[in-house]
Parts: structure tokens; sequence; C-alpha cells
């Protein structure tokens, strides 16, 4: 790593609540700002299956700061799983205070605060999407 700002460009997945569930960089990279070949001009669109909104983001940040927001989070995430940054060489401090995730298992995501009523419970990751289960059977399969 050569300097402490990174950049991404990708889509946000954002709950009813505005939360931000996840966010997904196509491009990313160090430097100050977004390179011109990599900025996206694309509209959000909503997922009613899922019932969430997937938000383009374009985000610059500071690595040796604090994160800031879940996207900023995110992105140092991705900069580790994608090997452009060393273990340990960015600052997470309070990263997953900030992030919405309550509980994570093998394949399943609990987000507490996002669930209503009959979707009370967890979310389950599948190739096809989030499925929402009740909390019996979150019981069942974390036990």
């Amino acid at each position: 790593m050569t300097t402490d700002k990174a950049w991404g460009v990708g889509f946000a997945t954002i709950a009813h609540d505005g939360t931000v569930l996840d966010t997904r960089f196509r491009h990313l990279g160090w430097g100050n700002d977004v390179p011109a070949e990599h900025r996206d001009d694309r509209d959000g669109f909503t997922d009613p299956r899922r019932g969430v909104a997937l938000r383009p983001i374009s985000i610059s940040i500071d690595v040796s700061s604090d994160p800031q927001s879940a996207e900023d989070v995110y992105l140092r995430l991705h900069l580790l799983s994608h090997r452009l940054a060393k273990p340990r060489s960015l600052n997470l401090n309070g990263a997953f205070g900030i992030l919405g995730v309550d509980h994570t298992f093998n394949h399943e995501v609990a987000f507490p605060h996002v669930a209503d009523g009959a979707n009370a419970g967890f979310v389950q990751t599948t190739g096809k999407g989030f499925i929402h289960e009740k909390p019996e059977v979150f019981h069942a399969q974390a036990g």
C-alpha cells in the first residue's frame, strides 16, 4: 500500500429502513479519487422479491482513519479480500459496530432490527438472494 486513500465503485444493498446490508464493489483501488474510466452513472433499482433497493455507490476513503459508514467498512473488507491491502494494515476501529449485522452463521445473517412480524428471525443467503425464516427455524439451525 503506497497511500492511505482508497476508492470503490459498486452497489449498496439497502433495507426498507435505510440500513446498508451489503456493498459490492465492482472496481476498487488505491488513490485519492475514482478514476474516470471507473465512474458509473447507472441508476439504482429495487428488488421487490427481496424487499431491498440497490443504490450505486462511488466512494473515496482514508484507510488510516476510523470507518465512517457501512459502505466504508465494506470497501476496507474488499481491499483485504482482494489482497490489495495487507492484514492489519487498515484501520477497522469500530467497523463491526457500524455494520447492521448482529449474528452470522454458515449461510445465515441475522438482522433483527430490519425483520418485522412474520419475517422476524434471520435472513438466509442463497444463490437467489435472501430468504427470511422464522425464529424457531433459526434456533433449530443455530443450535
